[in-house]
């Protein structure tokens, strides 16, 4: 065509699987003979058919994938024969590129980073319409999670009532915020910035209620933010403690409910019930006294009548003395 400006236009109306492919253009000028020049680059024309319908995505493992860790990217078309294209947040340059037999492309993606992470979408295309590509499949997410941390529990899982245990939570995570959370309970956790790569979350006078399940997990200061993967559980165990003075004589211990691991006020009743051979079971009569008591009545008793005889053997013995130092005094007078 001959332009009226600097722009010519050439449409193409009701376009199909002919009109797909590479176009150039150029020009010559009106001379005799014309002189033409060097030919435009190319440019592609796609043609999309609703007969190639989007693909399906997915990820392998599902979810989040850990910093330095592998994921692959699924791609599943309805025709065989089919060359998969990987497109990343929306920028239409491959990332990546597989020709198949079947209808199924896997993308790995191997030493995640933080570049990695956002959101992809594949197309596909037969091989004998090069230029005729599928609609974009829907978008999956790829979300990046730093290394989960490491929990202890220092001196010990195990802590008498009353006193002291750190929780540590190791991160290596400088300048990031860590927080310690309880199991079963949301409002159970404690937060600060982490200033190296352990964290420590002090419990002083511990309590039962310290009794529990503990994790920890971190986040960076990043916009926006990544968390890391919770850490594996600890679990704090709390335990009466014993007086350092040794065993002093206390009132009995309080019963414990049935089924929780205490002894039931029937059971600590026949602990301490006093038996011996021949004695009486539930509903019998009274048992006898013990041997030993009855050995020791008999005992004092004895002694008793013993010293009541020897008085009664002296008082004579005494009498008789005190008339016979009379006598050699003074005559005695006959009454």
């Amino acid at each position: 065509m001959d332009p009226m400006g600097d722009v010519a236009e050439f449409p193409i109306r009701s376009m199909s699987q002919r009109d797909a492919g590479s176009y150039s253009c150029q020009y010559s000028t009106k001379w005799d003979p014309p002189i033409w020049s060097e030919p435009s680059d190319p440019v592609e024309l796609v043609v999309s058919e609703l007969k190639y319908p989007k693909p399906s995505i997915s990820l392998r493992p599902s979810g989040g994938v850990a910093l330095g860790g592998a994921v692959t990217v699924w791609c599943r078309g309805r025709h065989q024969n089919a060359r998969f294209l990987l497109y990343k947040d929306g920028n239409l340059t491959t990332l990546q590129d597989m020709e198949t037999t079947g209808n199924l492309a896997e993308f790995p993606i191997r030493n995640v980073s933080q570049r990695d992470a956002g959101s992809y979408s594949c197309y596909y295309y037969q091989k004998w319409y090069t230029f005729i590509l599928s609609h974009p499949s829907d978008p999956v997410e790829l979300v990046v999670a730093e290394p989960k941390p490491n929990i202890t529990l220092h001196p010990s899982r195990q802590v008498i009532l009353g006193g002291a245990v750190t929780i540590q939570c190791e991160c290596r995570c400088p300048g990031a915020r860590v927080l310690v959370h309880k199991a079963g309970v949301p409002d159970a956790w404690r937060a600060m910035d982490s200033t190296g790569d352990v964290a420590e979350f002090p419990i002083r006078n511990v309590s039962w209620g310290d009794t529990g399940s503990y994790s920890c997990r971190y986040r960076t200061k990043w916009d926006p933010p990544v968390w890391s993967e919770p850490s594996d559980p600890v679990e704090l165990v709390v335990a009466e403690g014993t007086d350092p003075a040794g065993p002093q004589q206390t009132d009995p211990p309080p019963t414990e409910p049935e089924g929780e691991g205490g002894t039931n006020s029937t059971q600590l009743g026949t602990a301490l019930a006093t038996t011996h051979p021949g004695s009486a079971g539930p509903g019998a009569s009274e048992p006898s006294p013990a041997p030993g008591l009855t050995r020791n009545i008999i005992t004092g008793g004895s002694a008793a009548a013993a010293g009541l005889l020897l008085l009664l053997l002296l008082l004579p013995f005494l009498c008789y003395r005190r008339t016979r130092g009379k006598k050699g005094r003074a005559p005695r007078q006959s009454r």
